[in-house]
């Protein structure tokens, strides 16, 4: 495995950069946090010849900064035959050159009806031509805190109703419809609900959870060692989670 993505689902679109800028400078602080790497990002997109911010962003984090570079990312669509904001989309990354790099990303559709899709943020960690978990205990990472650290910032920071590492629709064949979408809410290794929705959550027995400061939970499903599809104990316990999740799916 060369890399691991953390994903999450936004509770609510932010509606303007200032906020957006705000918690990055928050999210990129903590990804320093848990690796020195993760200081030198540089904004992944097309508008470079034509962009306020400079080609690398600085350190520490900048928010006015930020926010001219997200109102720079701003999406438009034509309604009605006029131009309309509609959101942002913004992607970031760390020095090619770097053993371990990081990816951000983060879509926001603040129009009236968006698909909950377009309303996601992510991070991804990854490295060339090892594992990734060999490269993190290289560096005297532990695997299973390094990642479990990176999702609950990430959920907590962006304020996600669900965030996940592996998420997938664990569901046995005979329980998925045809023609059907996936589940929202999603199992995997590990995966943060907040308060709201890990209230909801049914029995999850052999499932770790963790409650947090904030009222959200923290389910693990893999305790023993990194998440493996191929051992059966591992989907098994996602398959559990899944059905506790079922209340939220309805």
């Amino acid at each position: 495995m060369k890399y691991v993505t953390l994903e999450g689902q936004l509770g609510t679109p932010f509606a303007n950069a200032e906020a957006i800028a705000e918690r990055l400078v928050h999210h990129l602080e903590s990804l320093a946090a848990l690796h020195p790497l993760f200081r030198r990002w540089k904004p992944s997109d097309t508008r470079r010849h034509r962009s306020a911010a400079p080609a690398t962003l600085t350190w520490p984090p900048d928010q006015i900064e930020l926010r001219t570079w997200v109102k720079e990312s701003a999406i438009f669509e034509s309604r009605s035959g006029r131009k309309q904001h509609v959101g942002y989309d913004i992607h970031i990354r760390t020095w090619e050159s770097d053993p371990i790099r990081a990816d951000f990303w983060l879509r926001v559709d603040f129009t009236e009806g968006a698909w909950w899709f377009f309303n996601r943020v992510g991070v991804t960690f990854f490295v060339d031509r090892e594992d990734i978990w060999v490269a993190l205990h290289r560096d005297r990472k532990n695997p299973f805190a390094f990642i479990q650290r990176g999702l609950l910032d990430l959920g907590v920071i962006w304020d996600c109703d669900w965030a996940g590492v592996y998420g997938g629709d664990y569901r046995w064949p005979g329980e998925r419809p045809v023609n059907v979408s996936p589940p929202r809410y999603k199992s995997g290794w590990m995966v943060y609900l907040d308060q709201a929705r890990a209230a909801r959550v049914g029995e999850a027995e052999d499932i770790s959870v963790e409650k947090l400061a904030n009222g959200g939970a923290l389910f693990t499903t893999a305790t023993d060692a990194i998440f493996d599809h191929g051992k059966a104990h591992h989907t098994a316990a996602a398959i559990r989670l899944q059905a506790a999740l079922g209340p939220l799916n309805v």
